[in-house]
């Protein structure tokens, strides 16, 4: 029916008499019926998938924040508690401490840790190591991906036992109640330099995380050691790791897509080829050394005071890796001059972590400042 301002249209069936003479449908209404019915079961179908989906995806963000929140509060208990008591009597929080080393290949990784772990013991720390995760899947005979949705696929399964592997033994160590060290051979965020930045994002959102969870809030100190191909070409080579395909290009391209991954972590320590490779082996332990509080060699951190907050144009003149972040130090009064603590509130975007920091300052008579006094005696972090 057609009126002047509307017009409606009315589907209605054609009847045909059969021989009993009952009228019946035509077989195009009938499949015009069948088809709307179809659609509609379709329509209401995917209504129902979709909303399950939804409701899967909310509870697994809420069980998130609830988590979250739940460490928040924890955290918030022990900062009353140090604030209303000091330090004395309160236990050191942290007695566990991971670290990644990383870096392109033929780095001096397995060296390096072979030494660390030898100091580390005559301390008396327990050092246990969390294997590559992609080492154990290629030696095993896991085909490398050859495209991108098998890079994909490969690398969700990946970071996901490694993530396992490093929880387990993590939780292991700190079974036994002694002082211990994690030392992860590659970590969490090692790859997405193999992946294009869309797909890692992808990847992430699929397993409900995020690179401040990877990065940030995991591990304690990052060491990227720089690939001899990049300073010490001499020395790089393919044989003593079987599963090694790099040439010397591909590994310092792969080298600096891997320090890129890591750009940002508060303790992002580089140890680069302008030593003896004995020597960069050093610096290596030298660092953790000083990051778990043992004698170690010296290092001077040097802050300086800005007129103003440069552009992110004026930064990349001079330096060509940076992350900008957020960062809000609360000193926390301690009954000993030979104390000082700190939690340190970290943000970049929507994520926070939070850090709390403890040093103990050596006293020793006759060094600048005077027995006792912390603006002339070394710190050490605990």
């Amino acid at each position: 029916a057609t009126g002047s301002s509307r017009c409606r249209l009315s589907v209605v069936p054609q009847w045909t008499a059969t021989e009993s003479g009952s009228p019946a449908m035509s077989s195009s209404t009938v499949g015009i019926i069948a088809a709307i019915a179809t659609a509609a079961l379709a329509a209401a179908y995917l209504a129902r998938v979709s909303r399950r989906k939804h409701e899967t995806r909310l509870a697994a963000l809420e069980a998130l924040v609830q988590q979250q929140q739940a460490q928040l509060r924890e955290r918030e208990v022990q900062l009353r508690t140090l604030r209303q008591h000091g330090t004395s009597g309160i236990p050191v929080l942290e007695s566990l401490y991971r670290v990644v080393l990383t870096g392109g290949p033929c780095g001096g990784k397995t060296t390096a840790l072979a030494m660390l772990k030898e100091r580390l013991e005559s301390f008396g720390f327990l050092v246990v190591t969390v294997p590559e995760a992609a080492t154990l899947l290629f030696s095993g005979g896991v085909p490398a991906p050859q495209d991108e949705a098998s890079t994909f696929v490969f690398q969700m399964h990946l970071l996901r036992l490694q993530r396992e592997l490093e929880d387990a033994i993590t939780t292991l160590a700190r079974g036994t109640g002694r002082r211990a060290v994690v030392v992860c051979d590659r970590g969490l965020m090692d790859g997405k330099a193999y992946m294009e930045d869309s797909m890692w994002e992808l990847m992430l959102e699929e397993l409900q995380l995020t690179p401040v969870m990877l990065r940030d809030q995991r591990y304690d100190a990052v060491v990227h050691m720089v690939t001899a191909a990049d300073g010490a070409e001499p020395f790089y080579t393919l044989d003593n790791n079987a599963v090694r395909t790099e040439g010397v290009a591909k590994a310092i391209e792969m080298d600096r897509r891997t320090l890129d991954c890591w750009t940002g972590h508060e303790h992002l320590y580089i140890v680069d080829n302008s030593c003896s490779f004995d020597e960069k082996t050093r610096r290596v332990v030298a660092r953790i050394a000083k990051l778990v509080g043992i004698p170690g060699p010296k290092a001077v951190n040097r802050k300086f005071l800005l007129r103003r907050m440069p552009s992110a144009e004026e930064i990349r003149k001079h330096v060509s890796r940076f992350e900008v972040f957020e960062v809000e130090s609360t000193y926390l009064v301690s009954p000993k001059a030979s104390e000082r603590c700190r939690v340190r509130r970290r943000q970049q975007g929507t994520n926070v972590s939070f850090q709390h920091q403890q040093w103990v300052q050596e006293d020793r008579a006759g060094e600048a400042g005077g027995a006792g006094d912390p603006k002339g005696a070394p710190a050490m972090l605990i």
